[in-house]
């Protein structure tokens, strides 16, 4: 069986993070990453995790969007195919 990278390791993380919420829903990015390395077991960098979940969002995997502006860390959970103003 084909070991997990990163990436997969993160990312199935991330699902497990938004399945906690409902559409509508707020969180901060911070509680994302605290989150993803917490389970982990060693620490990446909140880029690299605020990466990997933009990119589900652009793969239609996940959905969000900024609230207060582009420049907040506050994110509001979207059904997938709703509109995002990122």
């Amino acid at each position: 069986m084909k070991p997990h990278t990163d990436k997969d390791i993160i990312e199935q993380h991330i699902f497990r993070f938004f399945a906690q919420f409902r559409e509508g829903e707020v969180f901060k990015s911070g509680q994302l990453v605290r989150y993803v390395n917490n389970r982990i077991g060693k620490r990446h960098y909140p880029d690299t995790i605020l990466k990997y979940l933009r990119i589900l969002r652009k793969a239609d995997k996940l959905n969000y969007t900024h609230v207060g502006g582009k420049a907040s860390c506050q994110f509001k959970i979207l059904e997938i195919g709703q509109p995002h103003l990122l």
